[in-house]
């Protein structure tokens, strides 16, 4: 890449070498990218992408960013995920600038396990004095905070050990969870549903079993129908296919709908039902 000014902002020339593991778009600002890279940490740019600048002053984990969330009435607040790439580490860090500077919120000190954080959930419904989140920390689960990510406890009752590979909540129910679960002490990993804010939770589908999960989708315009993208894999002495499966009655029941070897992504068309992506 070239500078693009005297700012420290760059612009790309197409070749890329480390891995992206998000793009978030500012709910207020197309043009306002927020990327979230391994080994890099978070790019910023102001301009839907031409140019970029890495913003991570704050951040304890510089490294690795896996997810930035934002404020539904604040847009200059928001929070990311981030952790060490090689080694189970990680934190939240919040934002009160836009992404520009940040400061560690969750940590072992205000009660956050000190793993990767790779997903996160901002309540549009609390207040905003006392915004809830909600983020899947690598190896202990789903964990919330009741105060804008100042004190942390764990809503885990119901949920068996695994990595958590998607976390979503219903769009017309923010009190409705879905936390998506690899192989862990549970060998076939699955879905799990809380209708309490993740205070307690039940699984899905008594025969879906999805052990190594990459990603979940609960469609924006149809609730009931969910969406999980998986990655084929042989554990138990069996075999467990990979592709995209779908539900449409809530998780109860499931088909498997495009077979593939390796899903990594998906995303629903939010205003259509019947359209869905998958990488």
């Amino acid at each position: 890449g070239a500078p693009a000014s005297e700012t420290n902002w760059w612009a790309g020339t197409g070749l890329e070498v480390t891995c992206l593991n998000r793009i978030a778009v500012h709910p207020r600002d197309p043009q306002r990218l927020y990327l979230c890279y391994a080994d890099i940490g978070l790019l910023q740019s102001l301009d839907g992408g031409r140019t970029f600048a890495q913003t991570v002053r704050g951040m304890k984990c510089a490294g690795n960013t896996f997810v930035v969330a934002f404020d539904p009435a604040d847009p200059r607040t928001l929070w990311a995920g981030t952790g060490w790439w090689n080694r189970n580490e990680g934190d939240v860090c919040r934002s009160d600038d836009s992404g520009f500077t940040w400061s560690v919120v969750g940590r072992p000190e205000t009660g956050l396990p000190g793993g990767q954080t790779r997903h996160l959930l901002v309540d549009p419904s609390s207040p905003a004095a006392a915004r809830r989140l909600f983020v899947g920390v690598n190896g202990h689960g789903v964990y919330a905070s009741e105060d804008g990510g100042a004190s942390w406890s764990a809503r885990n009752d119901g949920l068996p050990g695994g990595e958590i590979r998607g976390l979503a909540a219903d769009p017309s129910d923010p009190a409705v969870l879905f936390a998506l679960l690899a192989k862990g002490k549970d060998p076939v990993g699955g879905l799990f549903r809380s209708a309490d804010r993740g205070r307690s939770w039940r699984r899905l589908g008594a025969d879906f079993a999805c052990p190594d999960a990459k990603a979940l989708v609960v469609c924006p315009s149809d609730p009931r129908r969910i969406y999980v993208g998986a990655r084929e894999t042989y554990t138990g002495g069996k075999l467990h296919p990979g592709g995209v499966f779908v539900s449409a009655d809530g998780g109860a029941t499931w088909r498997h709908a495009l077979k593939d070897c390796f899903i990594e992504a998906l995303a629903a068309d939010p205003r259509s039902a019947d359209t869905l992506y998958a990488g």
